[in-house]
């Protein structure tokens, strides 16, 4: 049984070291296959005891080598992402994937190397057969409390040192629980709770597999629910009231750190000089229903909100009407692409990823993701030049989700502890993350400095908008975001949002009527789960879909709406008297 772990490390070590193969977390795969060669050994020898051991050997060091291949051609382990591509993918792509990726050499040596690792398993298991090592194996059976005595601490001290201390036994059991998940929604909670949220580094392959197939049937089943509502959907008319319209969504962007917003630190630099010039409006009293970027991407983009019955993927999604309205949509993420294995993309974004839905609400989603959000700028360009008579772009951005050390590049550091010396109770390292958190904050600024110009001479609106907030020690003690907290304190840290609406000198002249409206919505309440409401008004798109009484511009605006947040949909307004 020793050849069952030798043959996955006969791919290891190669791989590693031999073709520099981008090894993802194949160092459980090794003490899995040692600790599981050590329990079977355990049992009598027979051929049920073989049979089981080559089926490993095979599918387990298959499932390793893909893994790996993947890693170095798409930076994918196997996945729910994966998953999807397999399920997604018809005969000719298939085809061409085939040929234009399996089929290299780079591929093949990878082949190569899984097949030398069934060699060596299959030659000591020919020479122990023969005899050559039986002599050693019937000394050893001569001391069979020793033999069980030494597998016994050899499976602890395995077991301590891969399991124990790098988190895999921790993580099991939240990870099989998710698996029982009846909702998208239920399996992101089970699987992101505890220290290791988010994660499945200490997971195997073959869990991996597990894992993405039984995530493609949850999201499956909401995305044909949308397949079929959006087949059935129509517009009655546009009146084409803005030409370019961008929906710019930020990432845990805190209201209070924003200069705009009265920080006593500058962080809004470029959007200060906006809003003196008259060109930006910003809005006082905007709330997200939720804390947890999937919940309100969900929301955002779908013309249902939480107030109302049903979920959102019973009614259209917003990009469809632009489309049906001869708008252009191009999405541009940071976070929810195609290739992007992390589980808020796969739980967040797997609408925005499915084919079937892309095909009906998106002209064009990028492929790639990258370190900091100047990345999407580029592509930006691109898109630029391609761009129809009418246009709506969804730019969604990394922006200051944790760490907030690498949420802008290490070259463009403003602030640091010095000018939080003022702030009592924190230490130097807290006092950091603030200096990190404000710096990721100033660059964003930079980053819709640099949209604003590419738009600048165009009839072009922007609205921006974060997912949700954070908390960086402005309460003194918290970081992160502790959703099921409904206190003053935390709905103000993360459930207020900064939001803003820019316009160019140009769309200013053609359209005085709406920025009017515009200025005196400024101080409306307002919750984003109906902020389709507002786009559609700012394009003029007509459709039974559209309720002038969610439109935050509208006359017909209905202020008193209650805003539901959280899971147990509470009554923010509520909350924040007290009651």
């Amino acid at each position: 049984m020793w050849a069952f772990t030798l043959s996955v490390m006969a791919v290891y070590i190669p791989l590693k070291y031999g073709l520099g193969g981008v090894i993802l977390q194949m160092k459980y795969m090794i003490p899995e296959l040692f600790t599981l060669s050590l329990l079977l050994s355990l049992v009598e020898k027979d051929k049920w005891r073989t049979a089981l051991e080559w089926v490993f050997i095979i599918l387990l060091g298959l499932l390793s080598t893909v893994e790996v291949w993947l890693s170095n051609h798409f930076n994918l382990p196997l996945s729910y992402q994966a998953i999807q591509l397999l399920m997604e993918t018809n005969p000719r792509e298939s085809s061409e994937f085939f040929h234009g990726f399996v089929l290299q050499s780079y591929t093949l040596r990878y082949l190569i190397a899984f097949l030398l690792g069934l060699a060596v398993a299959a030659v000591l298991y020919l020479i122990r057969a023969k005899g050559t090592l039986l002599p050693l194996f019937r000394k050893l059976a001569q001391y069979p409390r020793c033999t069980m005595v030494a597998k016994v601490v050899l499976i602890v001290a395995v077991g301590t040192f891969y399991y124990v201390r790098t988190g895999w036994l921790s993580m099991q059991p939240r990870y099989w629980y998710s698996m029982t998940s009846t909702s998208v929604s239920e399996f992101e909670k089970r699987f992101t709770e505890g220290e290791q949220a988010g994660g499945c580094g200490a997971c195997t392959p073959l869990s991996r597999v597990m894992h993405g197939i039984r995530l493609y049937e949850l999201t499956s089943k909401q995305c044909d629910e949308l397949v079929k509502v959006s087949a059935r959907t129509r517009i009655e008319g546009c009146d084409y009231k803005a030409s370019n319209i961008v929906l710019m969504i930020g990432e845990s962007y805190i209201k209070r750190h924003a200069q705009i917003y009265g920080y006593d630190k500058p962080t809004t630099p470029r959007m200060m000089e906006e809003m003196k010039k008259g060109n930006l409006v910003a809005f006082s009293n905007a709330v997200t229903p939720y804390t947890l970027t999937s919940n309100v991407m969900k929301e955002m983009l779908s013309m249902h909100s939480v107030d109302q019955e049903g979920s959102w993927s019973s009614v259209p999604m917003m990009p469809q009407l632009f489309r049906l309205a001869k708008y252009r949509v191009s999405l541009l993420s940071n976070q929810f692409t195609r290739f992007n294995s992390e589980i808020w993309n796969s739980t967040g974004g797997f609408f925005l990823t499915n084919p079937k839905v892309t095909r009906i609400i998106l002209d064009y989603h990028n492929d790639q993701h990258y370190r900091f959000d100047e990345g999407l700028l580029p592509e930006l360009d691109a898109q630029m030049r391609k761009q129809a008579e009418r246009n709506l772009i969804l730019f969604h951005v990394r922006g200051q989700h944790v760490e907030f050390m690498y949420g802008y590049p290490e070259y463009r550091p403003h602030f640091t502890i010095k000018d939080y010396a003022h702030r009592k109770g924190l230490n130097q390292e807290q006092k950091q993350s603030i200096a990190d958190y404000d710096n990721s904050t100033l660059y964003q600024d930079s980053i819709m400095g640099a949209l604003i110009d590419r738009f600048r001479d165009k009839d072009m609106v922007m609205v921006f908008v974060s997912d949700h907030g954070e908390n960086v020690y402005d309460d003194g003690k918290t970081l992160g975001r502790i959703h099921n907290d409904y206190s003053r304190p935390m709905l103000e840290s993360e459930y207020e949002v900064p939001m803003w609406i820019w316009y160019s000198d140009k769309y200013k002249a053609l359209h005085p009527d709406m920025v009017e409206k515009i200025k005196r919505a400024a101080n409306r309440p307002f919750e984003t789960d109906d902020m389709p409401h507002l786009l559609l008004e700012l394009a003029g798109i007509r459709c039974t879909y559209f309720n002038p009484s969610r439109s935050l511009i509208n006359d017909k605006y209905n202020a008193k709406r209650p805003r539901l947040v959280g899971a147990e949909k509470r009554n923010y307004d509520e909350l924040m008297r007290g009651k």
